[in-house]
């Protein structure tokens, strides 16, 4: 699935808000280094990233590169999603979930009468086919509702704007 992002914006980074890096970690931006004199490699943007659960220390150039030249794991590719765009409808992502072998998950499925189904997370070829594409929401009451909004999407039977029962 191809992954689009809003584009980094230095000023939200700075204001809080996290950003998403190649590798798909969450990073923030905690401050802009412009008074000091630094390198020439230096990197003037200082934060963290989020690494097995603990926050690690990072830097980038003010483009949000880690280093010029070549692409890596660690450059800012934009703003952390917090929603995905189906047919236009804003729908919740939990970027930060993934199902744990026996773990209950719903799964969005357009032709059942509540417009998913819940199941015991297996982690099998399928299963890991719907957790690729998006369709796998935690069994909690948002993840609830995220499934239904995102079928119901898909069909056509939310217009865009209209998700403010979430």
């Amino acid at each position: 699935m191809t992954k689009e992002y809003e584009p980094f914006d230095l000023e939200r980074a700075l204001a809080g808000d996290p950003v998403i890096l190649r590798d798909g970690r969450k990073a923030y931006v905690r401050h802009y280094e412009k008074t000091l004199t630094l390198k020439q490699d230096g990197r003037p943007l200082l934060g963290y990233r989020l690494y097995d659960g603990r926050a690690v220390e990072a830097s980038w150039g003010p483009d949000g590169l880690w280093l010029r030249g070549r692409e890596f794991p660690k450059d800012i590719v934009g703003m952390y999603p917090q929603h995905r765009l189906i047919h236009g409808v804003k729908v919740p992502v939990f970027p930060d979930w993934e199902p744990a072998l026996g773990e209950t998950v719903f799964v969005v499925d357009v032709t059942h009468a509540q417009f998913f189904y819940e199941q015991e997370w297996i982690g099998d070829e399928l299963d890991l086919m719907y957790l690729d594409r998006g369709l796998v929401y935690p069994a909690i009451t948002r993840g609830e509702r995220a499934a239904e909004l995102h079928s119901k999407a898909m069909l056509g039977l939310v217009e865009a704007g209209n998700e403010q029962y979430l």
